[in-house]
């Protein structure tokens, strides 16, 4: 479907485009002739969301745009609340109940509606205040307030009214105003409603706010005092631990204790090894007594020198003082000086007593009494450090077993300690929203949002949208008349036009016929008398000629003319195509070949006879033939008829007898139009085809192309140089040329 075929379409129509939107601006004249002047009044208020004057830090400075946005969605829809806007409700109708000049006056049916004379007026003003004054709302499950409510309908202040039909409330943009509009046909009533929208609910935010934040604050009270108690309670379990554990840093404790056993390891390997080096010495010593064995002074007890007694108490004493230093015990710094002092001591009588080989000597005694001396004095020194060792191990075991129950306390140490942590961040979180509760009730209370704008009765009234509605109705019509042609164009899949009919059905086109009212005007009036007159639809007549033209350059005389299926006007178009051939004195000879029906037997009223045509030899039986052959009104025109009934050519006529007849009838005549049946119900036309010089099929351009359809034009293709070409009926003047 092509543009310009559409553009046609609508052309074709214009008289609906005209008359509709024309129709259309009538009645919305008409509709509108009663609207009244609007006057509309606008409040503002200033909500402080996006702004702040409190002393912020420079990193807690920035506005967070999605809260602001929740923040402003919340005020929109408090306003727009049943229940803010039912106070607005009791705030007018207690005005117009109790002014002298109320903004509504009840008309005549509404003063007497039951309902109006059944409430008592100074009562209900009075139920309005007292639900006004404690925000409260009307119960609908009382009889008395129940029809408070649907009081408020006769003078249209209920909720659905004022929503839909007064007032509006949006946020300007991305700034930090609402705006609350009224628009009434009153302008004293506008800037009531605004104002009074405002102020109930400033009122109603507030006092609900501020219930909500003090309920919160108390509630986070209650938090932080069971948060307080909770770190006390963990703080003191902590103490507690410390205390029966005689340490309040377990930590170092244990730090220590380690530091304690490496200490000790290290003077235990060292005490092994003088030890295991003193009794390889004393082993040696021994070896060197026995071999002194025949000496006369063996047995004799050797001396010990001051030098040799004074470094065993030496030892002595340092092996106490460390003990005391391993176990904590006394008075450290002294015992660390007096370690350091003998250990000096010692260091210089080792060196006062050592002979050039570093064994310690006894002036004046013989090498046998220094061998005993230093035999005894091995022997104490082993046994020293042995008992050194032995020390050693017990100090270990000691302190490796504490450490690890030191191990174990800081393990529950650090339990306890993380719980402490813990206990700390939920009071300071706890503390924080408190804090912040606090504050809001400051901001709620200081009036965060106010009225920046009172509303002022309008002075001139809204420009009126009378003309703006009659105009969009007219437009709307239009264009709604325009989609409908188009939609019905594009769902009409009939081959309509001659372009449509070659994409669709691919068959060549002999000719078109335009659409024409038989039942106004006849074939006779269209192409007898219409030859004295060019005003009766000269059109049908010129498409014929061009039809009669291609016959004529055909150069054949027997033609079949049949279609798909049945009223695409075959019958019109092979009387029509006879008259004007009649009219350059053609003879033709026409012969219904459609038994299914017999119109064109019919239309002429000839001699029922064709059945037994077939049965006759033509060369014997001629008279008897030529009496079968009826004529017309028209002298160049005769007709053969038939019965009708349900059978095929094939079945009631020889096929040579009938074809030797045809052709001899060729003789006499110009052309021999045969009709037959539609291809998609019947057979007669594929049997017919033989005896035909050429086949013609006529569509109607009001047809829908269908599967049983392709079938038929598939048979008339196989017909190729047999088919004369296919006549598209019924075609609208307009669609002739697309």
């Amino acid at each position: 479907m092509n543009l310009n075929y559409l553009l046609k379409a609508l052309s074709r129509r214009k008289l609906l485009l005209i008359l509709i939107p024309l129709i259309t601006l009538a009645l919305a004249y008409f509709l509108t002739r009663n609207l009244k002047d609007q006057f509309r009044s606008k409040a503002q208020l200033a909500t402080g969301f996006t702004t702040s004057d409190e002393i912020v830090k420079a990193n807690e400075n920035k506005i967070d745009e999605n809260q602001s946005d929740q923040k402003f969605n919340n005020v929109l829809e408090t306003l727009n609340s049943p229940k803010v806007v039912s106070f607005l409700s009791y705030s007018l109708i207690i005005h117009d109940l109790t002014s002298k000049t109320p903004f509504t006056r009840l008309k005549a049916k509404d003063l007497q509606n039951p309902l109006y004379k059944r409430v008592n007026q100074a009562e209900a003003i009075k139920i309005y205040k007292n639900h006004l004054d404690s925000l409260t709302l009307l119960n609908s499950y009382l009889d008395n307030e129940r029809d408070l409510i649907e009081f408020l309908k006769l003078y249209n202040y209920d909720y659905q009214h004022l929503v839909d039909k007064i007032f509006n409330v949006n946020r300007v943009g991305h700034t930090d105003f609402i705006d609350v509009t009224a628009t009434t046909e009153d302008p004293e009533l506008s800037a009531f409603v605004a104002n009074t929208l405002c102020k109930e609910f400033l009122q109603y935010y507030g006092i609900n706010q501020s219930a909500k934040t003090v309920s919160s604050i108390d509630a986070l009270a209650k938090v932080v005092a069971e948060k307080k108690i909770q770190l006390k309670r963990k703080t003191d379990s902590l103490t507690q631990f410390k205390q029966s554990h005689g340490v309040f840093n377990i930590d170092q404790e244990s730090r220590n204790k380690s530091d304690q056993i490496k200490d000790y390891n290290i003077q235990l390997t060292e005490a092994e090894q003088n030890n295991q080096h003193d009794r390889l010495e004393l082993r040696d010593v021994v070896k060197q007594l026995q071999d002194m064995g025949d000496n006369p002074v063996e047995n004799s007890k050797p001396s010990v020198s001051s030098g040799n007694q004074e470094i065993m108490d030496i030892n002595d004493k340092l092996k106490v003082l460390r003990s005391q230093q391993l176990s904590h015990s006394g008075n450290q710094d002294r015992i660390t000086k007096e370690i350091s002092d003998l250990t000096s001591q010692l260091a210089n009588l080792y060196a006062t007593h050592k002979d050039p080989g570093g064994d310690v000597v006894n002036t004046g005694a013989t090498e046998h009494d220094r061998l005993v001396a230093r035999k005894h004095e091995l022997e104490v020194r082993i046994a020293a450090s042995d008992q050194s060792i032995l020390d050693y191990h017990q100090k270990i075991n000691s302190l490796s077993a504490g450490y690890g129950t030191y191990a174990a306390s800081s393990s529950i140490n650090n339990s306890l300690q993380n719980e402490v942590d813990i206990a700390e961040s939920e009071l300071k979180a706890a503390s924080n929203k408190y804090n912040e509760a606090k504050n809001m009730v400051y901001d709620i209370s200081n009036a965060n949002i106010k009225q920046s704008l009172q509303a002022q009765p309008a002075v001139e009234p809204e420009p009126s949208k009378r003309l703006l509605i009659i105009g969009i109705a007219a437009v709307t019509s239009f264009l709604l008349c325009v989609f409908v042609i188009i939609l019905l164009e594009y769902l009409d899949t009939s081959i309509k036009t001659p372009f449509i009919f070659s994409k669709e059905v691919g068959l060549p086109l002999l000719g078109v016929i335009n659409q024409v009212n038989l039942k106004k005007e006849s074939l006779d009036e269209l192409l007898v008398k219409g030859n004295e007159s060019e005003k009766v639809n000269p059109e049908f007549r010129d498409f014929l000629k061009k039809i009669r033209y291609e016959l004529d350059k055909k150069n054949s005389k027997l033609f079949l003319f049949t279609s798909n299926k049945p009223g695409e006007g075959k019958t019109t178009i092979i009387t029509a195509l006879s008259m004007v051939l009649a009219s350059i004195n053609k003879r033709i000879l026409l012969i219904d070949t459609n038994f299914s029906h017999n119109s064109l037997t019919q239309l002429f009223g000839s001699t029922l006879a064709l059945e037994d045509f077939g049965n006759l030899d033509f060369d014997e039986h001629y008279e008897v033939i030529s009496k079968m052959i009826g004529k017309t009104s028209n002298k160049n025109i005769d007709i053969i008829g038939c019965k009708g009934g349900n059978y095929s050519p094939s079945e009631i006529f020889l096929k040579r007898g009938f074809f030797s007849a045809l052709s001899k009838l060729t003789i006499y005549y110009d052309y021999i139009f045969l009709e037959g049946a539609n291809l998609n119900q019947y057979a007669d036309s594929k049997e017919l085809a033989e005896f035909s010089d050429s086949v013609i099929s006529v569509f109607s351009a009001k047809s829908v192309i269908k599967q049983s359809d392709n079938n038929s034009i598939a048979f008339l293709k196989e017909l190729k140089d047999s088919f004369g070409g296919a006549i598209l009926n019924n075609v609208e003047l307009e669609n002739i040329d697309y």
